[in-house]
């Protein structure tokens, strides 16, 4: 999934999404590792993709599948640490870097030294790990009692031999778990440009159909976000309004059904139904 978010290229997506659905920890740890090594956006999946490994894994998979991803990692940057590691080092992952207002699709409605200033910054990274937090501890780990209770059952599968395995989750719900987490970091982003919608696209009808919206309201927000996001260049309106349907599809998705989580959930793409 993760190279496909990045490439375009399904079957690399597929493969991804796969091994996370069919618990091949290591696998999955190590396909993330290497799409970071190319694009350094898909960091917003690693929440979600920690989310999952905690609710459903022990703390030797994870083990086990970071010292492969750093592996990889360091197999990646071995050509260029050789010639010019200073360099690599400082610019492979420029988190310090200012965005140029012009090419912005998210915030074109801010005032350019509003954009580029440091105070934006920070209040984005408060918002974005707010939205982390309230998502792990209400939804992600809700069957498991809040973030606090599932990090403990974690570390019980590794160090007791009585400890009580995972908690079964539906392969809907480690999608669920990984999309939200993007999304939380699409709509605190310091800056989304034009490359950045085909790394959500497919989200989109995967989460907002299994919200209680009205079939007719999931197909407005899906068009109008494709529609803004054509805009070019964006402009204050059509900037607003990606920002505006980004925040909307947060709030709708937070919405879902706690029956969602459940095992036994077989048919994917099944919409919850709406309780009077």
């Amino acid at each position: 999934y993760f190279y496909g978010s990045i490439l375009g290229d399904p079957s690399y997506r597929d493969a991804d999404a796969h091994s996370l659905q069919m618990r091949h920890w290591a696998l999955a740890i190590a396909t993330y590792s290497a799409a970071v090594s190319i694009k350094m956006n898909v960091l917003l999946f690693a929440p979600g993709v920690l989310a999952v490994l905690i609710k459903q894994a022990t703390p030797k998979d994870l083990v086990r599948g970071l010292l492969g991803g750093v592996v990889l990692q360091a197999a990646a940057a071995a050509p260029f640490l050789a010639v010019a590691p200073q360099s690599y080092i400082a610019r492979a992952f420029e988190f310090s870097r200012v965005f140029q207002h012009v090419w912005t699709v998210n915030w074109k409605f801010l005032p350019e030294d509003w954009f580029v200033s440091q105070r934006f910054a920070v209040w984005l990274i408060i918002g974005h790990l707010f939205l982390l937090w309230r998502f792990a501890d209400q939804r992600w780990f809700l069957t498991d009692g809040g973030m606090k209770k599932a990090w403990k059952a974690f570390c019980d599968r590794g160090a007791r031999d009585d400890a009580a395995p995972a908690v079964p989750v539906s392969n809907d719900f480690i999608l669920y778990i990984v999309f939200t987490s993007v999304l939380a970091g699409m709509v605190t982003a310091r800056s989304l440009h034009f490359q950045f919608y085909c790394w959500y696209f497919h989200m989109l009808p995967f989460l907002l159909l299994r919200s209680t919206l009205p079939i007719w309201l999931v197909l407005g927000v899906l068009t109008g976000i494709e529609v803004l996001w054509n805009f070019f260049p964006s402009t204050p309106a059509t900037s607003a309004g990606v920002v505006v349907l980004n925040l909307f599809t947060l709030v709708a998705i937070w919405g879902l059904p706690a029956a969602l989580p459940r095992a036994k959930s077989k048919v994917l793409g099944k919409r919850p139904t709406r309780k009077h």
